[in-house]
């Protein structure tokens, strides 16, 4: 794909592992990537090693095409505060970029930026990619993260119904290796996340301090230990404030894993075999629904 879509700048603020991520694939595509980062050594090296071809700035934030946040949930909105009617006004920008967060939790967020987007003019479109890995930071970021990979995509209720906006968008996400988009609107996707992210992580968590003598145990473990703690291996601030955002929901997907939990527990006390294999069985079921119906 290299020598093509050199008419198409992208801008990234933030170049973590979904950041430089982003910036390498754009780049691999032939887009012209504009990238910044709170951290200067990290932005340094980004420039340095041709991740981004120049560092982002508001001086030169117009020439973009897309702008993609890819910061938490209150550096996002601190930034778009910040630029949005500077970037939005008419004439201030040789183009209107179409700003996009990356954050995991959108209700906040998107209050904020479809807002801005009818006081300041701005386009703005949320989106969670639905990728990722156990480490973080510019170093583990690959531009072959995105590829096949499913995005969700959020659009204000306007935004939703403008084709040429959403072509768009579909188009430079494809750029960046994603195969399936899926519209939703910010409480459906806080709601999903809950389970199909947020639980997950809280779950592995808190399992692998179960138990004191779980390092020597660990030496024992066959692939479902390790597929089951392979999540607990996260940047705490990022997540604790990801599940503070979005804690009733989380709350309720827990309050449900415990009701859940405790039929297994019950079954054990009562030492019921045919509860125990139901349980079981149903479990094994919907693992089978849930593989076709993510293929």
């Amino acid at each position: 794909m290299k020598g093509r879509n050199l008419k198409m700048v992208i801008g990234i603020v933030g170049l973590g592992l979904i950041g430089g991520s982003l910036a390498k694939a754009f780049s691999a595509a032939g887009a012209r990537v504009m990238g910044y980062d709170a951290q200067p050594s990290t932005l340094q090296v980004a420039v340095d090693m041709g991740i981004c071809h120049q560092i982002l700035s508001m001086e030169n934030a117009g020439r973009c095409d897309f702008i993609f946040l890819a910061v938490p949930v209150g550096a996002a909105e601190s930034w778009l505060t910040e630029k949005a009617f500077k970037l939005g006004s008419p004439g201030a920008c040789a183009k209107k970029p179409v700003i996009m967060n990356c954050c995991g939790v959108k209700r906040r967020i998107c209050q904020v930026g479809f807002s801005l987007e009818k006081t300041s003019g701005i386009r703005f479109v949320s989106i969670h990619p639905m990728a990722g890995r156990a480490d973080w930071g510019l170093k583990f970021s690959d531009e072959d993260l995105f590829r096949g990979a499913m995005c969700a995509v959020i659009p204000g209720e306007e935004n939703r119904r403008d084709i040429a906006l959403m072509s768009g968008v579909e188009n430079v996400l494809a750029m960046a290796g994603f195969s399936r988009l899926r519209v939703m609107t910010p409480e459906e996707h806080d709601s999903v996340i809950a389970l199909t992210s947020q639980l997950s992580h809280l779950v592995s968590s808190s399992f692998v301090k179960c138990d004191e003598g779980i390092r020597e145990q660990a030496q024992v473990a066959g692939g479902s230990f390790r597929d089951m703690t392979r999540v607990a291996f996260l940047n705490e601030n990022v997540w604790a404030d990801l599940f503070l955002e979005n804690r009733d929901n989380l709350l309720d997907r827990l309050d449900l894993l415990t009701v859940e939990l405790q039929k297994y527990r019950r079954a054990l006390e009562d030492n019921n075999r045919d509860t125990l294999t139901d349980l079981l069985a149903r479990g094994r079921e919907e693992k089978e629904r849930l593989t076709v119906a993510a293929m």
